[in-house]
């Protein structure tokens, strides 16, 4: 049975009035949900979209696109997403280069720049009505689709996502339907499966959020969207919902921390999953000492379609003292070695490479990522920083995370960031920004610089370090690297 025809037959096991989606101070439920599945294909319909038609989704947290996702996969239609968090002159560029059939959207994505390019490309249009609704209209002047569009022979059902967006623009990359089973078993992370909704904030338009949205519908049939990380909504939301796990990442954890909120906040909470980015051991260790809540962390990419490496309960009571640092072991079925950049050779254990990983969904072929790693003789994974990101200072090669771990080891540093930037006389150089921890805003530049020259060699040193109120993220919470140009030059 294919991923299409399983997703459509779980789908129509939940009762019509169980939640399905739970926004801000809504529910949806699933007899709302087969209304506008309904009612959408009518319109594709009318319009005169058939199903093998790729639909293009202006992207973003909310009902509509949420339920326009789950109907297309239903339908065995493709969809293909265009990033909303950009210019309107950026989506517009989205809208002629992927010349969609159809695009949806929120109202105010259908700027008159992205009305324009959906007209000189001959695709309709479809905007919902509210933030919060399923309601959706024409979008005027785009009610029909140009036949040159129309595909004449089937596609079969695949997703297109966007990667992160960590050091620039996203990258789209394509997953077929045979993959997006990969997607949703390895959300499990090597514990048993419990029927509750997952609180989401990942943005949809991603790998990161699209895997917990489709599992989480798949597993039990709700899901809470929250249309952007905030602390105070993401803490309401645990409130509310009483969930046993949940899922954090290294910034969460360290602005709880900082807040330091209280233990009753996580009462429910039995364990705590993430990945995303490498978890410095003393802020796991500070976590787990003040809310005795277990962590389970994980390392996977878009490139991956899911988990690559994971630890579980049982390796964590094994060896949770003694691989502090590490993202687990290969995850069931996932080759993983750590190859020499330049001649592909693969490295002795314990020595540093680049990671790559054989993972059967898609084959015999090995996939290279520009991760750094280390495997050590019990095959646990190391993460030490990405080769695409080192700066080259006069020849000599940095890695951002050398900086950001220094940075992290200071007291007063809640959170930091490292990178380089373009110097005439010796290529790049690095620079820095931190964001303090509550009551330290007497830290000054110097004193950080004071206590780097005390860990890092002199050419790791940073030019500058920018004190900033909060840090510059992309939507999946990550340190947004390509926007630390902009305080520099701020």
């Amino acid at each position: 049975m294919d991923f299409r025809v399983r997703w459509a037959e779980r789908l129509e096991q939940f009762p019509d009035d169980a939640p399905a989606i739970m926004f801000d101070d809504i529910t949806i439920r699933w007899a709302e949900i087969r209304a506008f599945a309904k009612q959408f294909e009518a319109a594709l319909d009318q319009i005169g979209i058939d199903p093998w038609q790729t639909l293009g989704v202006l992207a973003r947290n909310r009902p509509g696109q949420a339920a326009a996702i789950m109907s297309a996969i239903a339908s065995g239609r493709s969809i293909s997403i265009i990033y909303t968090m950009q210019s309107p002159e950026g989506i517009a560029r989205d809208i002629e280069k992927l010349k969609h059939t159809l695009l949806i959207g929120s109202e105010e994505d259908w700027s008159p720049e992205a009305i324009g390019a959906a007209r000189r490309t001959g695709s309709a249009g479809l905007q919902f009505v509210s933030r919060k609704g399923l309601e959706f209209e024409v979008v005027p002047g785009l009610g029909a689709a140009n036949p040159a569009l129309l595909r004449t022979s089937p596609q079969p059902l695949s997703l297109e996502l966007l990667s992160s967006g960590t050091t620039g623009q996203p990258k789209r990359i394509e997953f077929p339907g045979t993959v997006l089973d990969r997607m949703l078993q390895t959300m499990s992370i090597g514990v048993e499966p419990i029927p509750e909704p997952e609180i989401t904030f990942f943005p949809l338009s991603g790998f990161g959020g699209m895997t917990p949205f489709l599992a989480s519908i798949f597993r039990c049939g709700s899901v809470c969207l929250l249309e952007r990380f905030s602390l105070d909504t993401w803490l309401k939301a645990i409130e509310t919902l009483r969930p046993t796990r949940i899922v954090m990442l290294p910034a969460i954890m360290r602005e709880v921390l900082d807040k330091q909120i209280t233990k009753d906040c996580f009462r429910s909470v039995q364990i705590v999953w993430g990945g995303s980015a490498p978890l410095a051991p003393e802020t796991q260790d500070s976590f787990e000492d003040l809310y005795g809540i277990p962590v389970i962390w994980a390392y996977g990419a878009t490139e991956f379609a899911g988990t690559a490496a994971s630890w579980t309960p049982a390796l964590r009571e094994e060896f949770g003292k003694t691989k502090r640092g590490s993202v687990g072991r290969p995850y069931l079925g996932v080759t993983v070695r750590i190859v020499d950049p330049e001649t592909g050779a693969e490295k002795p254990r314990g020595e540093e490479g680049l990671l790559e990983a054989k993972v059967p969904a898609f084959g015999e072929k090995w996939i290279r990522t520009t991760d750094i790693a280390v495997m050590d003789e019990d095959d646990f994974i190391f993460l030490k920083g990405r080769a695409d990101q080192a700066i080259n200072r006069g020849g000599f090669k940095v890695l951002p995370e050398t900086i950001t771990d220094a940075l992290l080891a200071y007291p007063a540093v809640k959170d930091a960031m490292a990178g380089g930037i373009d110097d005439r006389r010796l290529g790049q150089v690095p620079v820095a920004a931190v964001e303090l921890a509550t009551g330290n805003e007497h830290v000054t530049e110097e004193e950080l610089l004071a206590f780097l020259r005390t860990k890092l060699v002199s050419y790791a040193i940073p030019t500058a370090i920018y004190i900033v109120p909060s840090l510059p993220r992309t939507g999946n919470m990550k340190a947004h690297l390509a926007a630390l140009a902009d305080l520099t030059s701020g």
